[in-house]
């Protein structure tokens, strides 16, 4: 009775531990011993496992015998009876020719995945690529996510070989009389894995002895399972920490962040990034963490147009420049209706009867302003008496609030024609709403973000407002301001 090879038992274990069992899988062939191996080991293993196999070859066209490797891979899985899908990519883009050529090949798999219903996408790394890649994080100063290498699974792809060495997969190879094709790029000393592959493992092998591959990927795993714990409780906190205020895309009390230990703050911070398109690496993190730290505020601009900005014990992450209205920018609002500015939408509505408004809503009493209603930014001279409270100037109230003055220049008021400001969108109801809900006739206004600063438009609905108070409306507006109106309906 012949005995099982080693790749075949491994192979069998990983892929009842990835669940592949019955999977529709795509598996990457290169061309090359590994990936060949992993395309003959899942097709004899494919009747025991229900395994319902199809490959996919990439072309990156970076040398003259990609081509040939390409019809080499066609050839061989049309042997075993399986479909074949070639896809020539183009490479470029920044991060180097190995990251550039990483990313056009799993965009080109995903893709193909797609076209032909495939549950996964199994690639063929191996013991030896785990170790190289921890070596190589752990040269560059990762930490323990870093540490992971290599997941064993990641989203679609799954990487059933790890566990396997490449003597294993030549021996495998040898014992079927197949031979792999050799890219010889893989020898080229100008890339930083092949130095590692050519010198670093024969060293730590010579060293410390065979084992020492399979102990640094061992590493890797112990790091996986202690990153995904430290990511369970960093999700917590930040669901208990990061917060949204108006001018923010995410931020935070200081204090609660500081409280926290260094390596739990650093995945708060990379999960606030994050949640405001933003990527973060470790020198980021540091200058975010000196800034955290500084007694007075501070600011740094982070990848993706993000801004990381700490001031009155708090912190927050905000786009750009500030998004607020220009200071003569402001929309006329005569009377019920629908009505929309650079990306602010308003809805007035009539009502009868005393009561509370809608969630989120505001009711006023129009007989006791000056109309018409006005959407616009803070202007100098501003005060403000918030709901239940002494009246003041709006920048004094602000800054008892903590905010700081970016967010302060973001924010969209609702005032009368006389300068009395009734709302501070997001943020506090003046006086007036009180005397509204006290009204039995009146309107309820509600404001919501359209989704779009790119233009600012007037839309008019209901029979309330005349044509003649329209046009009125129409021409106080700073010119350019309507790109459309639209008449009752």
């Amino acid at each position: 009775m012949s005995r099982t090879p080693p790749l075949i038992a491994r192979l069998r274990e990983a892929c009842l531990e990835l669940g592949l069992p019955g999977a529709r899988i795509l598996v990457a062939v290169s061309g090359g011993a590994d990936s060949v191996a992993l395309m003959l080991g899942l097709c004899e293993l494919s009747e025991r496992l229900d395994l319902r196999l199809e490959v996919a070859t990439v072309d990156h066209r970076l040398r003259p015998g990609s081509a040939r490797d390409a019809l080499y891979v066609e050839r061989l899985a049309r042997a075993l009876g399986l479909v074949c899908t070639r896809r020539e990519v183009q490479v470029r883009g920044a991060g180097g020719l190995e990251a550039a050529a990483r990313r056009a090949r799993y965009r080109a798999l995903g893709q193909i995945a797609r076209e032909r219903g495939c549950e996964a996408i199994a690639t063929g790394h191996t013991l030896e690529d785990q170790a190289e890649t921890v070596l190589l994080r752990l040269a560059r100063g990762t930490g323990t996510r870093g540490l992971r290498g290599v997941l064993a699974r990641r989203g679609q792809v799954v990487r059933p070989l790890l566990q396997v060495s490449r003597v294993e997969v030549r021996d495998y190879l040898r014992s079927r009389r197949v031979r792999g094709r050799e890219d010889p790029t893989n020898a080229s000393p100008e890339f930083a894995r092949n130095r590692v592959r050519a010198q670093v493992l024969p060293a730590l092998v010579d060293a410390l002895g065979p084992s020492s591959i399979a102990a640094v990927a061992r590493c890797a795993a112990i790091a996986a399972e202690d990153e995904r714990l430290l990511s369970r409780l960093a999700r917590r906190h930040a669901a208990r920490i990061l917060e949204s205020r108006p001018g923010e895309l995410c931020g935070g009390e200081t204090g609660a962040l500081a409280r926290l230990p260094e390596s739990l703050r650093a995945r708060v911070l990379r999960l606030a990034a994050r949640r405001s398109g933003s990527r973060l690496d470790a020198g980021h993190l540091r200058r975010m963490s000196a800034a955290l730290a500084a007694r007075g505020p501070s600011s740094l601009a982070l990848p993706g147009r993000v801004e990381f900005i700490v001031r009155y014990g708090r912190f927050a992450l905000r786009a750009g420049p500030p998004a607020g209205l220009a200071p003569r920018c402001e929309l006329p609002i005569p009377g019920p209706g629908v009505y929309a500015l650079e990306g602010c939408r308003v809805e007035v509505r009539a009502f009868t009867g005393t009561g509370k408004p809608a969630p989120g809503a505001m009711r006023l009493d129009p007989a006791r302003l000056a109309l018409p209603l006005r959407l616009r930014a803070r202007a100098p001279g501003d005060r403000f008496r918030p709901r239940g409270g002494h009246e003041k100037k709006l920048k004094a109230w602000l800054i008892d609030q903590k905010l700081p003055r970016e967010a302060r220049d973001g924010l969209r008021l609702l005032a009368d024609s006389a300068g009395k400001v009734l709302w501070i969108i997001g943020l506090r109801e003046s006086q007036e709403a009180e005397h509204g809900e006290r009204s039995e006739v009146g309107w309820e206004v509600h404001v919501e973000a359209s989704g779009s600063t790119d233009d600012a438009r007037l839309l008019r609905t209901g029979d309330s407002a005349s044509t003649a108070v329209e046009r009125a409306a129409e021409d106080q507006a700073p010119k350019g301001l309507f790109d459309s109106v639209q008449g009752p309906k």
